[in-house]
């Protein structure tokens, strides 16, 4: 009779036990679920920290297997999309500053390379900016020679430069929404946006 007791009492443990692995296995699931959600939503950033943590957290599970899978994933087409944006930096930094060597300023506008028959005009510029990418670019005259931003839509950060030649990382919608605060359109060419000060007159 008492080993009949032990034997339930292991049974019932080994029940209670599994149950729990089980509702372990469907927490881990649900956190996938919202990373993955969170990654088709745009919010790569978040998307990978919670893969990564999955990953950290979790680490003998398939859910983790999965989100290693996943991060890994995630992180290629970041490495590939910061690639391109500084790709399109480069491009837009070396046609103003190939204007300068040329003409001994910067431009004032986005028209100044049109008006002035440089072969470099700014439908050349809206052409090296790719599909997912908007690129934004103040020529600012004296105040600020130029600066300008790339933005990967898709992965929701971007890279911004300057006259200064140091490129910065910003992220989301904050630095977008600080941008379109001090800033307004000028001019859309395709995903190039030229942008001049809110405060001053077109």
């Amino acid at each position: 009779m008492r080993q009949n007791i032990v034997t339930c009492i292991l049974l019932l443990m080994v029940v209670f036990g599994l149950q729990g692995c089980g509702d372990s296995e469907k927490k881990v699931q649900l956190e996938l679920d919202r990373a993955q959600a969170l990654q088709q939503s745009g919010e790569m950033i978040q998307a990978g920290d919670l893969f990564r943590d999955i990953v950290l957290k979790y680490p003998k599970t398939a859910v983790a297997t999965e989100a290693r899978s996943r991060l890994d994933e995630l992180e290629r087409a970041q490495t590939e999309a910061r690639r391109n944006l500084v790709d399109t930096l480069e491009s837009l930094v070396q046609v103003v500053e190939g204007y300068r060597s040329i003409y001994g300023q910067y431009p004032q506008a986005l028209e100044d390379l049109d008006a002035s028959g440089y072969f470099f005009d700014s439908a050349y510029m809206a052409g090296v900016v790719p599909e997912s990418v908007t690129a934004y670019l103040v020529l600012d005259g004296e105040a600020q020679k130029f600066k300008v931003w790339a933005f990967d839509e898709l992965m929701r950060f971007g890279i911004s430069s300057s006259d200064e030649a140091r490129l910065e990382d910003f992220s989301g919608g904050e630095a977008i929404e600080g941008l379109q605060a001090a800033y307004r359109p000028a001019l859309r060419l395709g995903n190039l946006v030229s942008l001049a000060p809110a405060d001053k007159a077109l």
